[in-house]
């Protein structure tokens, strides 16, 4: 599968922002509960009351950091992530700051440092070279207060690296669904992603693709101590189930600056 070509060089979530909301809303990350209690517990103990949530994208995770009393603020590389995102504050009638940036670049946005910075969403395995994710990782500290919480999370495993799936089925419903054809190479996985969108006309379906840098658990240990970081922690979700390289889909990294 080929992602659609229009608009994909400049913006490669220039068509996908369109859909993405779907993904998050029936992935369950909102279902149970657990992030809110998992970042409302971290921000309790850490003293957070200003954050960056510095690869946005449509504002799935803003709201429940403003509902945590926080001053929040979104930062996306993406300009149709952000437009969704502008529509999706504005339903729910939230004033949260948005800024077009690079996270490689933050300082060049950010004069005052926050409490804590986000990265959700596989967004920093974006960055294909080593050397752009250890300038990403000194950048977010660059803007975090000493000792501040940095959380990235991604939806790719240890695990999944090692059995090599081909085909995740995310999402399958009446409406709509959403496959992932995974591609793996020694340094990156290529995702294609196929859309299929069902209605009493019949479907309509729309590919795009993705490539992310494969970054595992040994990587981020690796490349936050050279960026800086310590205290280190990795979780399965956000019940805060210990990671386990042989068990775990997802991995979640906390780190102090």
């Amino acid at each position: 599968m080929k992602p659609r070509p229009r608009n994909l060089k400049d913006d490669p979530y220039s068509e996908f922002a369109e859909f993405y909301d779907l993904f998050h809303e029936r992935f369950g990350e909102f279902q149970d509960g657990s992030i809110e209690v998992f970042f409302r517990d971290l921000f309790e103990s850490r003293g957070v009351h200003r954050v960056l949530d510095c690869a946005c994208g449509t504002a799935q995770h803003l709201p429940l950091f403003c509902s945590l009393g926080c001053e929040v603020v979104g930062s996306d590389i993406s300009d149709a992530m952000l437009a969704r995102a502008r529509g999706n504050l504005a339903s729910r009638g939230l004033g949260v700051s948005l800024v077009k940036a690079d996270f490689r670049e933050l300082h060049r946005h950010f004069a005052d440092p926050f409490d804590a910075v986000v990265c959700l969403g596989t967004s920093l395995p974006h960055l294909l070279e080593r050397s752009d994710v250890v300038k990403m990782l000194e950048n977010t500290r660059r803007v975090l207060r000493p000792k501040g919480p940095l959380v990235i999370s991604q939806g790719i495993s240890d695990r999944t690296v090692r059995e090599k799936p081909l085909l995740i089925p995310v999402i399958t419903g009446r409406d709509f669904s959403r496959v992932f054809g995974m591609e793996y190479g020694a340094r990156s996985v290529k995702i294609h992603v196929l859309d299929m969108i069902h209605t009493e006309k019949g479907q309509e379906s729309r590919q795009y693709g993705f490539e992310y840098q494969i970054l595992l658990q040994d990587d981020y240990r690796r490349l936050l101590d050279e960026a800086g970081y310590r205290d280190i922690e990795f979780f399965a979700d956000y019940r805060a189930t210990p990671y386990s390289k042989q068990t775990s889909d997802r991995m979640i990294v906390v780190a102090l600056g």
